[in-house]
């Protein structure tokens, strides 16, 4: 059996993809009317929807950047 390589941790990407997953947590309980922090002003029609997309998108780098690493493609570099 083969050994695998370590998967090298940037942190850059791993903060983006902790702040992506936080995002998505607070739409998500906004739109289960769990939790309200977003004030009145700033809501709009479907508000947590767009939440969960954007942190959705702030996971995608680090996501893809595990699976390059994974299947052997050379990772960019910010």
């Amino acid at each position: 059996m083969s050994e695998q390589k370590p998967i090298k941790k940037n942190y850059k990407l791993l903060a983006l993809d902790a702040i992506g997953s936080l995002t998505m947590a607070l739409g998500a309980a906004e739109h289960f009317e769990y939790l309200s922090i977003i004030p009145e002003k700033w809501k709009f029609e479907h508000y947590a929807f767009y939440l969960i997309g954007f942190g959705f998108l702030l996971t995608l780098p680090y996501i893809i950047d595990v699976y390059k690493q994974k299947t052997g493609k050379k990772p960019r570099e910010i």
